[in-house]
């Protein structure tokens, strides 16, 4: 019957989570829509969009490779090299997200300012994501649930606010970013409280060897 309680605990709060964002994300598009008209509402989603794809890329079947590392003894060493792989993979899509802004048939301004003002929100999205996969194995998914949580209160209101002043669709984007930079951020808080040390190791061996264990994974994801 634990055994019961604690899943149905695990998954009530893995709902909870996806319920906070995209509740969250809603008011935004609700705010933005009736602020700025269909326009330039559509190139806001449009971004949107465009980062999503480096939101998934980002998590490139490291953590479903490494879980069952994370259970055993050595899951401090094994976490903290996954957060130094996510760090250098996430700045190498932060450079491919800037780069194929000049070859992608959108030739618009706004978006491209509105992707370069929130491409830090993939380092944000990286380090979160290797941050679940820690509570995953610890099954404390209500980290990720107050991480999320506090992400999505801070690209709220710092969207909303940026919407009353009559912000540019650029500027809107510094609130997305803030958010998923506060979302990682907290992840990483949190998952002090179940490791003792969380500075990132970056091991050459071990970024070759996952990336070369992972990749059938990553290309279902993204395709």
């Amino acid at each position: 019957m634990s055994s019961v309680k604690q899943i149905f605990s695990q998954t009530l709060w893995q709902v909870l989570a996806k319920a906070i964002t995209s509740l969250s994300s809603l008011i935004i598009i609700v705010a933005v829509s009736r602020h700025f008209g269909p326009a330039e509402t559509g190139m806001f989603t449009q971004a949107l969009t465009y980062l999503s794809f480096f939101y998934l890329a980002v998590d490139f079947g490291f953590n479903a490779h490494l879980l069952s590392k994370l259970v055993g003894e050595s899951k401090e060493l094994e976490w903290r090299k996954l957060l130094g792989l996510r760090i250098l993979w996430s700045g190498v899509l932060i450079i491919i997200a800037l780069v194929l802004l000049l070859v992608i048939p959108i030739h618009s301004l706004t978006f491209d300012q509105s992707v370069g003002i929130a491409v830090l929100a993939i380092l944000g999205s990286g380090i979160f994501t290797t941050s679940q996969a820690l509570f995953q194995s610890k099954l404390s998914y209500h980290f990720a649930t107050i991480a999320s949580l506090l992400g999505s209160l801070v690209t709220l209101i710092s969207i909303l606010s940026l919407v009353m002043l009559d912000s540019s669709i650029p500027l809107l984007f510094a609130g997305h970013m803030l958010g998923w930079l506060c979302c990682g951020g907290v992840s990483v808080f949190l998952a002090g409280k179940i490791i003792p040390k969380i500075r990132p190791i970056f091991s050459k061996s071990f970024i070759l060897t996952t990336f070369k264990d992972t990749w059938p994974i990553s290309l279902t994801l993204l395709i």
